[in-house]
């Protein structure tokens, strides 16, 4: 939304790598019965700032099924309309998106007929992930049959308070629906300009982007040291 042509350059900070780690983590963990989860992380060759991550991590996650009942199905694929999905946890669930794209859950919870969409953040600042969890919730509810209530749940250790749970009901959709059609009219009109911010260290577009390069020249060099894991 801050610059309707940014395209992701697919580039990685040490901070974005650290948090791929520790995502990819998280997945094998609620893979394995959770009796094994502390041991299991104990085990590992990490520093005890990255433990302690993952134990807060698993206990928060533990909380979504503290009867810790539910099958695990990894790698889950949802594609076709009027899918019927079983009470279950699916780590790194994969979900069709609008016009063809495809997003990953870190970890979809169904429970009758709630779906928790959870998202793993290793950010040190709080910031407002209603988009893209949003986003998950939206193809869900367009995707499935015996869903429900929809709540999206980020899980973010390192935050001195846990943030609270977002519902989506079917008027937030419809409104979120609306705003991600806005953003994807304004990226694909050619007479809206791009923004130059601190997102331009991570667009393709960074260098040989007229719009920035005549904004430096008026404005300055633009911000590039905020970590967006």
């Amino acid at each position: 939304e801050v610059c309707p042509k940014f395209k992701s350059n697919g580039k990685e900070s040490e901070a974005a790598t650290e948090g791929t780690l520790l995502h990819e983590m998280l997945e094998q963990i609620v893979q394995l019965p959770e009796s094994n989860w502390d041991n299991w992380i104990e085990t590992r060759q990490l520093s005890e700032t990255n433990k302690g991550f993952l134990q807060e991590a698993t206990q928060q996650i533990r909380m979504l099924d503290p009867l810790g009942k539910l099958k695990v199905v990894p790698g889950y694929v949802i594609e076709l309309t009027d899918t019927d999905i079983e009470d279950g946890m699916y780590p790194e669930c994969q979900v069709q998106i609008a016009r063809g794209r495809r997003g990953f859950i870190d970890l979809l919870i169904v429970s009758h007929g709630i779906a928790t969409v959870v998202d793993y953040k290793s950010v040190r600042a709080e910031h407002d992930y209603t988009l893209q969890l949003g986003s998950y919730c939206l193809a869900l509810s367009r995707l499935t049959k015996n869903l429900t209530v929809f709540e999206a749940k980020v899980i973010a250790p390192r935050l001195q308070e846990s943030p609270a749970p977002i519902i989506f009901g079917e008027e937030e959709l419809e409104v979120l629906a609306k705003r991600i059609d806005t953003i994807e009219e304004r990226a694909e009109d050619p007479s809206v300009p791009p923004n130059p911010c601190e997102y331009c260290a991570y667009c393709r577009w960074n260098g040989r982007c007229k719009k920035q390069a005549e904004s430096v020249k008026e404005l300055g060099p633009v911000d590039t040291s905020v970590s967006r894991v």
